[in-house]
């Protein structure tokens, strides 16, 4: 490769896909004019600063035809290859060296490009016996037509002229955010270009996206509903309370640090805190099931509150960290798209894992300590001294009836 060519570069970004793709089409204009309503729209998108790449596809571009015949080349003794290579040699850049001063170096290129079918038309190809210019227009037909179409682009069947327009997102931005965006621009810029001008958007990569995102909030709500429910019918209410509690406050916490980091809210990190939902919530089960159990054997309530953590912590911190290191190896062991698609889970769950920790060291001793203030065995005691002194209680109101 040449001197100060840098490369080559592979782009295998997993996010570099298309986010809308939208189909332009006219029944009356042409593609040149579809190309330049194309431009307008393009103009406008641009300004959004979540976008990333536009592509134009469909678009006929024009091309120069010469057309001769065997028998005018015989007439002039002129040969195809001899034009071609006219053309070719007239129609580039080359270059000429460079003017350098004490603080720059300059390049200089020479240039015969054709600018105009004109110039195509009177280049001079050779010349006659008698010495006359024998220019291409001479022998030849010089015409200004369309390619040969490659590919049709139809929406819906429709015949008429289409072109597509392909738009990517930023890595980082909010696509749903960044489709309402486009959204807004093309209303926009529907004002500024014909009536009979269809803008029809095929792929819509945002509102998928919603409605993914959307189902997957809808299941992990259900999924907390379902475990506070099950909570609730095994445990007493107050025990039931606390422990649903370190529920969405460890999702709470989980949704912050994954903010931090850098990480969206997608489908991969909702599913990982599916996954991780039961294991949530077991450690405040723990801990307050050792509270009420240290109530019991007579411990101050504050005493209990700091024991029942303490004493489990390194069974719970080992347990975390297992958790943590069945999923963590998915990081360096899954490469390329796989990878990229998924790192996002281990991430969620050790995060998840850790703070649903914090949660039951800290928050779930203080609320036991604040509402649990008795044993379920002292609740045991005064129910049964009730239904002892409940007949004595007969007794007593029958005889003063008596």
């Amino acid at each position: 490769m040449p001197d100060g060519v840098v490369g080559p570069f592979v782009n295998s970004d997993f996010g570099d896909t298309v986010a809308i793709l939208i189909g332009v089409e006219s029944e009356k204009s042409s593609y040149s004019e579809i190309q330049e309503y194309i431009g307008i729209l393009e103009n406008s998108i641009r300004r959004i600063p979540a976008t990333s790449k536009i592509d134009k596809l469909g678009y006929w571009s024009d091309e120069i035809q010469v057309t001769t015949s065997s028998a005018k080349l015989a007439l002039y003794n002129i040969q195809l290859n001899n034009i071609i290579n006219i053309l070719k040699s007239q129609n580039t850049i080359k270059y000429a060296g460079y003017i350098e001063s004490d603080y720059s170096k300059i390049n200089l290129h020479t240039t015969g490009l054709f600018r105009e079918i004109d110039q195509i038309k009177n280049q001079q190809i050779g010349e006659t016996i008698e010495g006359s210019i024998i220019r291409l227009k001479d022998i030849a037909t010089v015409e200004r037509k369309k390619q040969d179409p490659t590919k049709y682009i139809r929406i819906n069947g429709k015949e008429s002229n289409t072109m597509l327009l392909s738009l990517q997102a930023q890595s980082g931005y909010n696509i749903v955010d960044y489709g309402k965006e486009v959204d807004r621009v093309i209303t926009e810029s529907k004002k500024l270009l014909p009536s009979d001008l269809n803008i029809t958007i095929i792929n819509n990569q945002p509102e998928t996206v919603k409605e993914a995102v959307d189902d997957f909030l809808r299941e992990f709500i259900i999924a907390v509903v379902a475990v506070i429910m099950v909570i609730m019918i095994l445990l007493p209410f107050r025990v039931a309370m606390i422990a649903s509690f370190a529920i969405p406050i460890s999702v709470g916490m989980t949704f912050s640090f994954l903010n931090l980091f850098g990480f969206e809210l997608q489908q991969v990190s909702l599913a990982a805190l599916i996954v991780v939902l039961g294991m949530v919530v077991d450690d405040a089960v723990v801990v307050i099931d050792n509270y009420i159990s240290k109530l019991d054997a007579g411990m101050k309530r504050f005493d209990a509150a700091w024991k029942a953590a303490s004493e489990f912590s390194m069974p719970m911190i080992s347990s975390a960290l297992t958790i943590i290191a069945a999923f963590l190896p998915l990081i360096f062991l899954l490469t390329g798209d796989t990878g990229e698609f998924i790192y996002s889970l281990p991430i969620t769950i050790a995060i998840a894992t850790t703070c649903s920790l914090i949660v039951a060291f800290f928050l779930t001793p203080f609320l036991a300590f604040l509402f649990i203030k008795k044993g379920l065995k002292k609740d045991e005691k005064e129910e049964e001294n009730k239904k002892r002194s409940f007949p004595c209680l007969i007794l007593f109101k029958s005889t003063l009836i008596g």
